[in-house]
């Protein structure tokens, strides 16, 4: 099982890069922008990393997790975008 920070953080990134219009989205760009390890997102035996994978590849939709609904200020998004711009 995942630890909800950990997800917290990573889904937030997703959110923070899709809303700056970006369809192409990477393990490595989602892992260093969070700061949650490749290592961990690519668990292959925890439902939990299976399906953030699946939403970085684009097959599934993240819609639950947004900056406001974990509490991410639009600063911290505003810079995660940065760095990758």
């Amino acid at each position: 099982m995942a630890k909800q920070d950990l997800l917290n953080r990573v889904y937030a990134t997703i959110s923070a890069l899709q809303s700056d219009g970006r369809k192409k989205l990477s393990v490595m760009e989602v892992s260093k922008l969070s700061g949650v390890g490749r290592a961990t997102i690519n668990q292959k035996h925890d439902p939990d990393w299976v399906k953030v994978r699946e939403v970085i590849k684009g097959t599934t939709h993240s819609g639950v997790y947004t900056k406001d609904s974990i509490g991410l200020s639009s600063n911290h998004c505003k810079n995660l975008l940065r760095i990758f711009a």
